[in-house]
């Protein structure tokens, strides 16, 4: 019985000679083993999508004010590195760092809320401790100490963990449900860097940054203690663990057996060259736009809210447009846009600035159909009880080893020769889409 539980459903007749006859979009492809739903779903049978949306209504709200949050500093935390007098070079050596120790420890936190069944304690006590270390930030001079406590804040970091609930709980409506929750966190994403931007342009320093970031850190910490339940999405495990739920979790075997799959392996090396592009462009792109092309800060502000205004369409009609054209066609155009993006800085000058900004709406387009696209793939490869895991080596492979050796290498080859150089070189990492279909 057991085994019957994790049995692919069979196609029907009519798909299986659909399928047989080539039907449907030439780039959509079947996916393969490695790829395929183990026992999707974490509400109870029969909850309709309305329903499951329901249950999500908080997780938008965590959603807004976590990427307030990350708003408040993100692209702003290079600005204010060269503010303190570090090099380019310097400033892609702290990003990739923080983002390789995040790599390292996000599959850690990730493990424990699924092991635990308990993503909600370790979201919370990630989100205090990352908050107080920032402070200490506002004290500190020079590359070594920024360095060190840039890394120490990238320690507690558990993104994967709120993606994990709310993969959880929308289920096999995951495809819908995610992009309407996420399109909350491109909300706050633009209405932080659009506030952001005029905010230390006004005041001409980055305390407001700091106190901002600490104070969406703390609603983004009482309301999931109030209102968040602890069963982390664990797809009906649980807080306390064990039990049935424990053997009803896939074995470490079994997960370990999947991440070996060569179609897994692929995804994730699709996901870090991607990852890569994004940390060459977008870790390092205030610092062109202000020292090559003389923006101001409200500018660079600006340039994030343009993204979003394309972003949060995208995400909620994510699912009906990946059933329409397929996974590959939504990464198709996400790698077009990004293409064209990235050639169109090239071309910028101080008195066509400005054109930043229809440039930056291609990037609304790029960032929500491959992030779109990657949680979905993630999702389905995940075994059951691990799904905190995956999406902690999702962030892994994209925003660590990817965006972190992007940034790291943007920095050196902006410092030797020269921010057009390093924007070029960001051409060659736009994947074919067709690595792990």
């Amino acid at each position: 019985q057991h085994h019957q539980q994790h049995q692919p459903p069979q196609p029907t007749a009519a798909a299986a000679a659909a399928a047989a006859a080539g039907g449907g979009a030439p780039w959509r492809r079947r996916p393969c083993a490695a790829m395929r739903p183990m026992e999707l779903g974490a509400t109870p049978a029969g909850q309709s999508v309305e329903e499951k949306e329901k249950r999500l209504v908080w997780f938008k709200w965590l959603m807004f004010f976590g990427a307030l949050n990350g708003a408040s500093w993100g692209r702003f935390g290079a600005i204010y590195y060269v503010h303190k007098g570090l090099s380019a070079t310097q400033i892609g050596s702290i990003e990739f760092g923080m983002i390789i120790v995040s790599a390292l420890v996000n599959p850690f936190w990730g493990f424990l809320g699924d092991h635990y069944f308990s993503k909600k304690r370790v979201f919370l006590f990630n989100q205090v401790v990352r908050s107080c270390v920032l402070l200490t930030l506002m004290l500190a001079n020079g590359y070594g100490a920024i360095l060190a406590i840039s890394l120490a804040m990238s320690f507690f970091t558990a993104q994967g963990v709120v993606r994990a609930a709310i993969l959880g709980i929308a289920g096999d409506h995951a495809k819908v449900l995610f992009g309407r929750v996420r399109l909350w966190g491109a909300v706050g994403w633009g209405v932080g860097a659009l506030a952001m931007g005029f905010i230390t342009d006004a005041v001409g320093s980055f305390l407001p940054n700091f106190f901002i970031f600490f104070g969406t850190a703390i609603i983004s910490v009482v309301l999931t203690a109030a209102f968040i339940p602890d069963d982390g999405g664990s797809r009906g495990a649980p807080a306390s663990g064990g039990g049935e739920a424990a053997q009803k979790r896939h074995s470490t075997r079994e997960f370990i057996a999947v991440l070996c799959k060569l179609p897994v392996m692929l995804f994730l090396f699709e996901t870090c060259i991607v990852g890569a592009g994004v940390g060459v462009v977008e870790r390092l792109l205030f610092v062109y736009m202000r020292n090559d092309l003389g923006a101001s800060v409200s500018l660079c502000g600006l340039s994030v809210g343009v993204t979003v205004v394309f972003e949060i369409p995208l995400f909620y009609y994510a699912g009906p447009l990946m059933e329409k054209i397929g996974r590959n066609g939504c990464l198709a155009i996400a790698y077009f846009c990004y293409v064209v993006r990235v050639f169109g800085y090239t071309v910028l000058t101080p008195s066509t600035v400005w054109y930043i900004l229809p440039l930056e709406s291609l990037h609304g387009i790029t960032f929500a159909f491959a992030f779109m696209c990657f949680v979905e793939t993630s999702r389905v490869m995940t075994p059951k009880g691990w799904e905190a895991t995956v999406q902690s080596l999702l962030n892994t492979a994209y925003l660590g080893f990817g965006s972190g050796g992007g940034a790291l290498l943007g920095g050196w080859i902006m410092d030797a020769f020269g921010a057009r150089t390093m924007v070029r070189s960001s051409l060659t990492l736009a994947p074919r889409p067709n690595l792990c279909a």
